[in-house]
């Protein structure tokens, strides 16, 4: 089976996890300074809670991300053709000896069956994974 995802790395993982890594940065090279400055175990505690529950926001938004958005693919075998893309609410599957034919135009698949036509869009797809697509659709 082949199984192709789209890769949901948006803009904002990408500045949360940016600005966790400077944050970490900044902790670590004033706070090994700060905590020079600190008298008592409990100031030096209090210092890094605030530094984990500040640490915590970026973390908790890139986790719900990855494990609890839906995930998005395109995958086929000999027997069937299952996908699922943004804007859809469940998984569409097809079986592979329905399909009369596989029609490619550029980043749309056109697949028909004896019950209708389907487009699966490849626009969410790079490049790189909507050829493999394309080949591995269009070769069954």
């Amino acid at each position: 089976m082949h199984r192709i995802e789209i890769q949901r790395k948006t803009w904002w993982t990408t500045a949360l996890r940016s600005v966790l890594l400077v944050t970490i940065l900044l902790y670590l090279t004033d706070g090994i300074s700060e905590m020079a400055s600190l008298e008592t175990l409990a100031e030096k505690a209090l210092f890094f809670l605030k530094f984990a529950l500040f640490a915590a926001i970026p973390w908790i938004s890139i986790g719900y991300q990855e494990f609890f958005q839906p995930r998005y693919f395109v995958s086929w075998d000999d027997n069937q053709i299952s996908w699922q893309l943004p804007g859809m609410k469940s998984i569409t599957t097809l079986d592979r000896s329905t399909v009369s034919d596989i029609h490619y135009k550029p980043f749309v698949l056109k697949v028909t069956t004896d019950k209708g036509q389907y487009e699966i869009d490849l626009s969410q797809f790079k490049d790189k994974a909507a050829e493999q697509i394309k080949t591995g659709l269009t070769g069954l």
